[in-house]
C-alpha cells in the first residue's frame, strides 16, 4: 500500500535506481514489488558475482544487501565496495534475517549504514529507503555547497588585491557565503558553538539548543562548561588551555546534562587568535556518542568476560588438582592423629579452607561458562533458614539478624548449590557495608503474582507466580553512579584484600540463568535492599536419599584409579585402603587399559581422571566400556570443557564430579556407582 506521504518525494527519490543483492528469488520478487510500487528502479542481483557487474554497469544510487550467500556473504561484498573509491560512497543497507548483536556490529563496521531484519513491514523499508536516500542526496548537496564555497572563498582572496571599485561585490559574495555557512551550521546533527577566551558562548546553533533546552537568546553569556559534570570539568579545562598553542585545536570527551539526562558527548574545538597571539573565540563542533561509548563497553565486556573464561578453565584444572592433594593429605594426617589433638583443629582448619577455595574457583569457572544446572523442586523458605543459621556464627554482636520468612514452603526450581551460593554471597555483601559500626540484616521472602499491570515494574520477568527473596541492610548505602556497575565482575568498592568483585557478579548470572531477576533499592546512608524473584513452582520438593554425611560409607571392592599427577594417586590410595576398597593405582591410561583388558572381571570400578597428556578420561572410560558394558566409572576432573555431564551420561559412566573431593564425597560418590544409586 503507498502512503500519501510518499507524494512529497522529491523527483530524484522517485526515479532511485536501487540494487537488490539476495540468493533467494522469493526476496528479491518482494523487495523488487515493494520499490517499484514507490516508484523506485529496483535492479535484483541473486550473488556478489552479478551484483558486482551491474554496479560496474551502471552505478545504483542504494544497495539491498542480504548477509548469507554462497561464495560471498554481502558483509565481504560491502567491504569490497567500500574499499572501492568509484562505489565507496553508495548507501548499503543490509537486509537479514539475523538478530544477534554482533551481526550487527559487523555490518557496520563493514560499511553498512543500516540493518533491516527479516521479517520487516514494507513501510520500514520504503521510510529506510527513503531516508538514506535523503541523506545521501543531502551529502552531496553538502559536499557541492562546500565546494562551491571554497572556490568562492579563493575567488575573495584574489578580489581582494584588486582596486577597490570591487569591494561591493565582494562584500555581496561574502554576505552570501554566510548565508550558506549558516545553513550547514543550523541544519546538521553535530552540536556547533562558539564561545570566547573566557568561554562564554557567543553563538550556538539550533541541535545544541534543543539538547540542552536552552534558547538562542539564553545562550549569550552563558559558560560552555556550565552543563558538564563536575568530575570532567578539569579534564575539559585542561584540554582547553591547549588552544593557546600550535596548531590551536584540541579534542576532548565530557559527560553533560542534557534534557534526556547525561550523555556523553566528543567535541573537536579550533581557536581563532588575533594579532597579538590571542584568543579571539573558539568554535568547537560535538557529537554525542553515548550509544556508540556503550556499544564499545559491552564489546570490551565481552572480550573480558572470554578472557576470563579461557583463563578461568586454565587456573581451575590446575588449582583443583593442587586442592585434591591438600584436602586429601590432610584428611589422611587427620585419621593419623587420635580424636582430640590439638593439632586436629589446625588440620580441619585447612580442610575448611581448602574447600572454601573450591567455592572459590567453581565460582570463577560458573561465572564465565555456562553450567549444567540439577534443578528440582526446592523449599527456598527452609534454604534460607539453613544458610542464616551457617552464617549466623560469623557475624559481629554488632549486627543484627530479622528475619520475615513464611512458615509453609515457597518452591522454586534451582539448582539447590546455586541457591545456597546466591544467599550467601548476598548476606556477605549485606554485612560487610555494615562491619564498620554494625547495623540490621533483614532478610525476607513472600509470594507475588505478575499479572496485567502489575507486572510493569518489572520489566525484565513475564506475567506469573513468583517467589520475591528480599535481602535488606542498614549499611552504606551505594551511590546512582556506581549502580550499573555492580554486576561487573571484578567491580569493587572496597580496599584491596577486602573483596574479590566476584559476589555479586556470581548473584546476577545465578539469578539470571533461572529466569529470574534482580532489583535494587539504595539510599547512600540509609542502606540497600535486593529484591531477587525466582519462577515458583507447584512440584513438591523432591525426597533425596536419605545419607549421612558424618557417617562415611566403606566397602572391600576392588578399584582401578588412574590419575597423571603422582600425588594424587598416592593420596587416593590410602585414603580409599582405609575405607576399606583394594586400591591399584597408575598414572599411565594406556597401561591401565592394558591392565584391565588382561582381567576384565578384576575391577568392581573404575576411577578416572578426565584431562590426562596420553588418552583422555572419556575416550579410556570408552574403551573400558567396550571391553565390560556394565563396568561403574567415576570420571573426576579438575576442570574441562571437553566432556560435559550429558555426554558423560551418554557414554555410560556413572558419576561424573568435580575435583577436589573431600573423603565423605567420594567414599558416597563409589557406593552410588557400585550399588547403582544415584548421587
Amino acid at each position: 500500500m503507498v502512503h500519501q506521504t510518499q507524494k512529497a518525494k522529491t523527483a530524484s527519490q522517485k526515479q532511485a535506481s536501487i540494487l537488490i543483492v539476495d540468493d533467494r528469488p522469493e526476496n528479491l520478487e518482494l523487495l523488487v514489488q515493494i520499490l517499484k510500487q514507490d516508484g523506485h528502479l529496483p535492479r535484483p542481483a541473486l550473488n556478489a558475482q552479478v551484483a558486482m557487474g551491474a554496479v560496474e554497469h551502471t552505478r545504483p544510487d542504494l544497495i539491498l544487501l542480504d548477509i548469507r550467500m554462497p561464495e560471498m556473504d554481502g558483509f565481504e561484498l560491502c567491504r569490497k565496495f567500500k574499499s572501492d573509491p568509484a562505489t565507496q560512497d553508495i548507501p548499503i543497507i543490509f537486509i537479514s534475517a539475523l538478530e544477534d548483536i554482533d551481526e550487527k556490529i559487523k555490518a557496520f563496521k563493514a560499511g553498512g549504514i543500516d540493518y533491516i531484519t527479516r521479517p520487516f513491514q514494507e513501510e520500514e523499508v520504503l521510510a529506510r529507503v527513503s531516508t538514506h536516500l535523503e541523506l545521501s542526496n543531502m551529502r552531496h548537496q553538502m559536499e557541492s555547497l562546500v565546494q562551491d564555497r571554497t572556490q568562492t572563498l579563493q575567488e575573495k582572496t584574489r578580489q581582494l588585491a584588486k582596486e577597490v571599485e570591487i569591494r561591493q561585490d565582494l562584500i555581496q559574495k561574502l554576505k552570501e557565503s554566510e548565508e550558506n555557512y549558516r545553513f550547514l551550521v543550523d541544519n546538521q546533527n553535530d552540536l556547533v558553538v562558539r564561545f570566547d577566551a573566557e568561554h562564554c558562548l557567543l553563538f550556538s546553533n539550533p541541535n545544541y539548543c534543543r539538547i540542552f533546552g536552552i534558547s538562542a537568546d539564553e545562550v549569550s553569556g552563558k559558560s560552555f562548561t556550565s552543563f558538564i559534570h563536575e568530575d570532567d570539568r578539569d579534564t575539559v579545562e585542561q584540554s582547553l588551555r591547549a588552544l593557546t598553542k600550535a596548531p590551536h585545536t584540541c579534542r576532548h570527551q565530557e559527560r553533560a546534562l542534557t534534557v534526556d539526562g547525561w550523555r556523553r558527548f566528543e567535541w573537536s574545538a579550533s581557536a581563532s587568535m588575533n594579532e597579538r597571539g590571542e584568543i579571539r573565540s573558539i568554535i568547537s563542533v560535538g557529537r554525542d556518542i553515548t550509544e556508540k561509548t556503550e556499544m564499545e563497553e559491552k564489546l570490551r565486556q565481552a572480550h573480558k568476560m572470554e578472557a576470563i573464561g579461557t583463563l578461568s578453565g586454565g587456573i581451575a584444572h590446575d588449582f583443583n588438582n593442587m586442592l585434591s592433594i591438600i584436602i586429601g593429605n590432610t584428611e589422611l594426617a587427620m585419621d593419623e592423629l587420635p580424636e582430640g589433638h590439638t593439632v586436629q583443629a589446625n588440620l580441619d582448619e585447612i580442610r575448611i579452607a581448602t574447600l572454601r577455595a573450591r567455592d572459590v574457583v567453581r565460582q570463577l569457572v560458573n561465572l564465565s561458562h555456562a553450567t549444567d544446572l540439577q534443578r528440582y523442586p526446592v523449599d527456598l523458605c527452609a534454604q534460607t533458614k539453613n544458610v542464616l543459621k551457617l552464617i549466623r556464627a560469623s557475624l559481629p554482636s554488632t549486627i543484627e539478624i530479622i528475619e520475615t520468612i513464611p512458615s509453609d514452603a515457597q518452591m522454586v526450581m534451582a539448582d539447590a548449590n546455586q541457591m545456597q551460593q546466591l544467599l550467601i554471597n548476598l548476606s556477605t555483601n549485606a554485612f560487610q557495608s555494615m562491619d564498620s559500626q554494625g547495623g540490621v540484616l533483614t532478610v525476607a521472602i513472600d509470594p507475588l503474582e505478575l499479572v496485567g499491570t502489575n507486572a510493569d515494574p518489572h520489566p525484565d520477568l513475564a506475567p506469573g507466580a513468583y517467589v520475591v527473596l528480599s535481602i535488606s541492610d542498614t549499611g552504606r548505602g551505594i551511590a546512582p553512579d556506581i549502580t550499573e556497575k555492580i554486576f561487573d565482575p571484578y567491580f569493587t568498592t572496597r580496599e584491596v584484600g577486602k573483596g574479590s568483585g566476584l559476589g555479586l557478579a556470581v548473584v546476577h548470572n545465578i539469578v539470571h540463568s533461572h529466569g529470574g531477576a534482580i532489583m535494587l533499592e539504595s539510599r547512600v546512608g540509609k542502606g540497600s535492599t535486593f529484591h531477587i524473584y525466582l519462577p515458583r513452582t507447584e512440584q513438591a520438593e523432591e525426597t533425596a536419599v536419605s545419607r549421612d554425611d558424618d557417617i562415611i560409607p566403606t566397602g572391600d571392592e576392588r578399584i582401578l584409579y588412574i590419575d597423571d599427577e603422582y600425588a594424587i594417586t598416592k593420596s587416593a590410595q590410602s585414603m580409599l585402603g582405609r575405607l576399606g576398597y583394594d586400591v591399584t593405582t597408575l598414572t599411565d591410561p594406556h597401561k591401565a587399559l592394558r591392565l584391565f583388558k588382561s582381567d576384565p572381571t578384576r575391577y568392581d570400578l573404575v576411577i578416572t581422571d578426565m584431562t590426562m597428556p596420553k588418552m583422555t578420561g572419556d575416550l579410556l572410560s570408552e574403551a573400558i566400556l567396550k571391553i565390560r558394558g556394565d563396568t561403574p566409572i567415576i570420571i573426576c576432573t579438575g576442570h574441562s570443557d571437553l566432556l560435559v555431564p550429558q555426554r558423560a551420561r551418554e557414554i555410560g559412566i556413572r558419576h561424573y564430579a568435580n575435583k577436589p573431593l573431600a573423603k565423605n564425597e567420594i567414599a558416597h560418590l563409589i557406593r552410588s556407582a557400585i550399588d547403582h544409586q544415584t548421587a
